[in-house]
Protein backbone atom coordinates (compact mmCIF):
# COMPACT_ATOMS: atom_id res chain seq x y z
CA UNK A 1 0.00 0.00 0.00
CA UNK A 2 0.90 3.43 0.23
CA UNK A 3 2.06 3.29 3.96
CA UNK A 4 6.34 4.53 4.09
CA UNK A 5 8.53 1.33 4.78
CA UNK A 6 11.54 1.76 6.72
CA UNK A 7 14.16 -1.00 5.99
CA UNK A 8 16.15 -1.98 8.59
CA UNK A 9 19.81 -4.19 7.82
CA UNK A 10 19.93 -5.91 11.42
CA UNK A 11 23.23 -8.04 12.38
CA UNK A 12 25.90 -6.25 10.67
CA UNK A 13 27.48 -6.74 13.35
CA UNK A 14 28.52 -10.01 11.86
CA UNK A 15 29.70 -8.61 8.62
CA UNK A 16 33.45 -8.16 8.57
CA UNK A 17 34.71 -5.09 10.29
CA UNK A 18 36.22 -3.10 6.72
CA UNK A 19 32.51 -3.32 4.88
CA UNK A 20 31.41 -0.58 3.78
CA UNK A 21 27.85 0.02 5.14
CA UNK A 22 26.66 2.90 2.83
CA UNK A 23 27.81 0.82 -0.58
CA UNK A 24 25.65 -1.95 1.46
CA UNK A 25 22.81 0.49 1.64
CA UNK A 26 23.17 1.76 -1.94
CA UNK A 27 22.70 -1.83 -3.32
CA UNK A 28 19.70 -2.56 -1.19
CA UNK A 29 18.20 0.64 -2.64
CA UNK A 30 18.76 -0.15 -5.82
CA UNK A 31 17.30 -3.78 -5.53
CA UNK A 32 14.35 -2.56 -3.63
CA UNK A 33 13.13 0.42 -5.63
CA UNK A 34 14.10 -1.21 -9.17
CA UNK A 35 13.68 -4.67 -8.77
CA UNK A 36 10.76 -4.91 -6.58
CA UNK A 37 8.59 -1.67 -6.90
CA UNK A 38 8.47 -0.80 -3.30
CA UNK A 39 8.60 2.86 -1.73
CA UNK A 40 10.80 3.30 0.62
CA UNK A 41 10.99 6.15 3.75
CA UNK A 42 14.77 4.63 4.36
CA UNK A 43 17.43 2.06 4.79
CA UNK A 44 19.12 1.75 8.03
CA UNK A 45 22.06 -0.43 8.59
CA UNK A 46 21.78 -1.42 12.95
CA UNK A 47 23.29 -3.84 15.27
CA UNK A 48 20.57 -4.65 18.14
CA UNK A 49 22.85 -6.27 20.49
CA UNK A 50 25.80 -3.81 19.95
CA UNK A 51 23.50 -0.48 19.84
CA UNK A 52 24.56 0.09 16.51
CA UNK A 53 22.68 3.38 14.62
CA UNK A 54 19.65 2.10 16.69
CA UNK A 55 19.00 5.57 17.71
CA UNK A 56 18.77 6.67 13.74
CA UNK A 57 16.64 3.69 13.57
CA UNK A 58 14.27 5.13 16.00
CA UNK A 59 14.49 8.92 15.15
CA UNK A 60 13.46 7.43 11.21
CA UNK A 61 10.65 5.42 12.79
CA UNK A 62 9.47 8.46 14.69
CA UNK A 63 9.83 11.06 11.53
CA UNK A 64 7.39 8.39 9.31
CA UNK A 65 4.82 7.07 11.97
CA UNK A 66 2.69 10.27 12.11
CA UNK A 67 0.21 8.63 14.37
CA UNK A 68 -0.11 5.03 12.54
CA UNK A 69 0.52 1.78 13.79
CA UNK A 70 4.06 0.37 13.23
CA UNK A 71 4.66 -3.53 12.21
CA UNK A 72 7.71 -5.21 12.63
CA UNK A 73 7.76 -8.02 9.18
CA UNK A 74 10.70 -9.57 8.61
CA UNK A 75 11.59 -13.95 7.61
CA UNK A 76 12.26 -15.89 10.63
CA UNK A 77 15.66 -15.28 13.03
CA UNK A 78 16.52 -12.14 10.96
CA UNK A 79 16.57 -10.37 14.69
CA UNK A 80 12.95 -8.47 14.61
CA UNK A 81 12.47 -9.33 18.81
CA UNK A 82 16.17 -8.22 19.23
CA UNK A 83 15.59 -5.08 17.21
CA UNK A 84 12.43 -4.36 19.04
CA UNK A 85 14.12 -4.55 22.74
CA UNK A 86 17.21 -2.65 21.42
CA UNK A 87 14.57 0.28 19.69
CA UNK A 88 12.67 0.36 22.92
CA UNK A 89 15.54 0.57 24.51
CA UNK A 90 17.02 3.28 22.21
CA UNK A 91 13.28 5.49 22.89
CA UNK A 92 13.02 5.47 26.67
CA UNK A 93 16.85 6.61 26.24
CA UNK A 94 14.99 9.60 24.20
CA UNK A 95 12.86 10.56 27.29
CA UNK A 96 9.77 8.41 26.16
CA UNK A 97 9.51 7.09 29.75
CA UNK A 98 6.32 5.36 28.44
CA UNK A 99 7.37 2.80 26.29
CA UNK A 100 7.29 -0.96 28.24
CA UNK A 101 10.60 -1.85 30.09
CA UNK A 102 9.40 -5.59 30.79
CA UNK A 103 7.10 -8.29 29.26
CA UNK A 104 9.19 -7.51 25.68
CA UNK A 105 9.81 -10.33 23.39
CA UNK A 106 11.68 -12.83 23.94
CA UNK A 107 14.47 -12.97 21.30
CA UNK A 108 16.17 -16.94 20.30
CA UNK A 109 17.66 -18.50 17.69
CA UNK A 110 15.63 -21.08 17.15
CA UNK A 111 13.17 -20.36 14.20
CA UNK A 112 9.64 -19.77 15.15
CA UNK A 113 9.87 -18.09 18.68
CA UNK A 114 7.48 -15.67 18.02
CA UNK A 115 4.22 -17.21 17.88
CA UNK A 116 1.35 -14.94 17.30
CA UNK A 117 0.94 -10.77 16.54
CA UNK A 118 2.36 -9.09 20.34
CA UNK A 119 1.16 -5.72 20.60
CA UNK A 120 3.37 -2.96 22.68
CA UNK A 121 2.35 0.02 23.77
CA UNK A 122 5.38 1.76 22.87
CA UNK A 123 4.34 5.23 21.80
CA UNK A 124 2.60 7.68 23.92
CA UNK A 125 -0.48 8.79 22.84
CA UNK A 126 -2.12 6.74 19.02
CA UNK A 127 -0.34 4.15 17.78
CA UNK A 128 0.63 0.69 18.69
CA UNK A 129 4.13 -1.30 18.01
CA UNK A 130 3.70 -5.06 16.55
CA UNK A 131 5.69 -7.79 16.99
CA UNK A 132 5.36 -10.26 14.18
CA UNK A 133 6.16 -14.37 13.52
CA UNK A 134 8.98 -14.57 11.16
CA UNK A 135 8.14 -15.30 7.36
CA UNK A 136 9.72 -18.70 6.74
CA UNK A 137 11.20 -18.64 3.30
CA UNK A 138 11.92 -22.52 1.91
CA UNK A 139 15.03 -21.82 0.70
CA UNK A 140 17.14 -20.44 4.05
CA UNK A 141 19.62 -22.21 5.72
CA UNK A 142 17.47 -21.86 9.57
CA UNK A 143 14.01 -23.08 7.28
CA UNK A 144 15.82 -26.10 6.22
CA UNK A 145 18.22 -27.02 9.37
CA UNK A 146 17.18 -28.92 12.62
CA UNK A 147 18.09 -26.98 16.33
CA UNK A 148 21.32 -29.06 16.26
CA UNK A 149 22.44 -27.97 13.02
CA UNK A 150 21.47 -24.87 13.90
CA UNK A 151 23.98 -25.02 17.20
CA UNK A 152 26.53 -26.89 15.42
CA UNK A 153 27.32 -24.33 12.30
CA UNK A 154 26.86 -21.38 14.73
CA UNK A 155 24.64 -19.19 12.34
CA UNK A 156 24.01 -16.35 14.32
CA UNK A 157 28.15 -16.02 15.20
CA UNK A 158 30.33 -13.52 13.27
CA UNK A 159 30.89 -14.14 9.62
CA UNK A 160 34.41 -15.38 8.94
CA UNK A 161 36.27 -15.12 5.15
CA UNK A 162 37.25 -18.37 3.93
CA UNK A 163 39.86 -17.65 0.43
CA UNK A 164 39.26 -21.12 -1.60
CA UNK A 165 42.48 -22.22 -3.56
CA UNK A 166 42.65 -24.18 -6.55
CA UNK A 167 44.06 -26.89 -5.15
CA UNK A 168 43.24 -30.79 -4.24
CA UNK A 169 44.15 -33.28 -1.38
CA UNK A 170 48.08 -32.63 -0.49
CA UNK A 171 48.85 -30.47 -3.22
CA UNK A 172 50.70 -27.25 -2.61
CA UNK A 173 50.41 -25.51 -5.58
CA UNK A 174 47.80 -23.39 -7.38
CA UNK A 175 46.52 -25.88 -11.04
CA UNK A 176 47.26 -24.22 -14.06
CA UNK A 177 43.59 -24.25 -15.01
CA UNK A 178 43.00 -22.55 -11.86
CA UNK A 179 38.78 -23.99 -10.68
CA UNK A 180 38.13 -25.29 -14.01
CA UNK A 181 36.88 -28.67 -13.32
CA UNK A 182 36.43 -28.21 -9.70
CA UNK A 183 33.86 -28.34 -6.47
CA UNK A 184 33.51 -26.78 -3.71
CA UNK A 185 32.03 -28.16 -0.88
CA UNK A 186 30.94 -25.71 2.08
CA UNK A 187 30.19 -28.08 5.10
CA UNK A 188 27.82 -30.67 4.10
CA UNK A 189 25.20 -27.50 2.85
CA UNK A 190 26.53 -26.13 -0.28
CA UNK A 191 28.49 -27.44 -3.96
CA UNK A 192 29.83 -25.21 -6.20
CA UNK A 193 30.87 -26.42 -9.92
CA UNK A 194 32.83 -24.78 -11.62
CA UNK A 195 32.60 -25.81 -15.12
CA UNK A 196 34.71 -22.83 -16.52
CA UNK A 197 37.24 -20.09 -15.10
CA UNK A 198 39.88 -18.22 -16.21
CA UNK A 199 42.93 -19.57 -14.26
CA UNK A 200 43.70 -16.32 -12.14
CA UNK A 201 39.59 -16.58 -11.44
CA UNK A 202 39.05 -16.46 -7.10
CA UNK A 203 36.26 -17.14 -4.82
CA UNK A 204 35.58 -16.13 -1.53
CA UNK A 205 32.95 -17.28 1.08
CA UNK A 206 31.95 -15.99 3.85
CA UNK A 207 30.01 -17.59 6.81
CA UNK A 208 30.17 -18.92 9.84
CA UNK A 209 33.91 -20.33 11.28
CA UNK A 210 32.97 -23.83 12.02
CA UNK A 211 31.94 -24.22 8.32
CA UNK A 212 34.99 -25.51 6.07
CA UNK A 213 35.60 -25.39 2.19
CA UNK A 214 37.01 -28.62 0.43
CA UNK A 215 37.42 -28.81 -2.62
CA UNK A 216 37.21 -31.98 -4.99
CA UNK A 217 37.91 -32.99 -8.53
CA UNK A 218 34.23 -32.57 -10.08
CA UNK A 219 34.17 -36.02 -12.09
CA UNK A 220 35.08 -38.00 -8.87
CA UNK A 221 31.05 -36.78 -7.40
CA UNK A 222 28.01 -37.71 -8.27
CA UNK A 223 26.41 -35.18 -11.45
CA UNK A 224 23.84 -32.84 -10.53
CA UNK A 225 21.41 -34.72 -13.17
CA UNK A 226 21.57 -37.54 -10.88
CA UNK A 227 21.50 -36.26 -7.37
CA UNK A 228 18.08 -34.44 -8.91
CA UNK A 229 16.53 -37.82 -10.28
CA UNK A 230 17.29 -39.20 -7.17
CA UNK A 231 15.25 -36.91 -5.03
CA UNK A 232 12.54 -36.88 -7.75
CA UNK A 233 12.68 -40.31 -7.35
CA UNK A 234 12.49 -40.37 -3.29
CA UNK A 235 9.57 -37.48 -3.81
CA UNK A 236 7.43 -39.90 -5.89
CA UNK A 237 8.25 -42.71 -3.13
CA UNK A 238 7.18 -40.98 -0.55
CA UNK A 239 3.91 -40.11 -1.80
CA UNK A 240 2.78 -43.37 -3.26
CA UNK A 241 3.42 -44.29 0.16
CA UNK A 242 1.34 -41.50 1.44
CA UNK A 243 -1.46 -42.64 -0.91
CA UNK A 244 -0.97 -46.42 0.40
CA UNK A 245 -1.72 -45.45 3.66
Amino acid sequence: GSNPILLVLTKVDLLPPDTDLTKLQDWVVHEVTHKRRLTLAGVVCVSSRKNTNMKQAVQTMFAERKGRDVYVLGSANVGKSTFIRAALKAMREEGNYGVPGKRLPTASAMPGTTLGVIPLRAFEGKGTMFDTPGVFLHHRLNSILTGNDLKRFGLGSSLKRFQARPRVGDETEDRKDGFKGLSLLWGPLLRVDVTDATPNAGLVFFGPKGMRITVVETNGLPSASSITEKETRDKEARRAEARDD
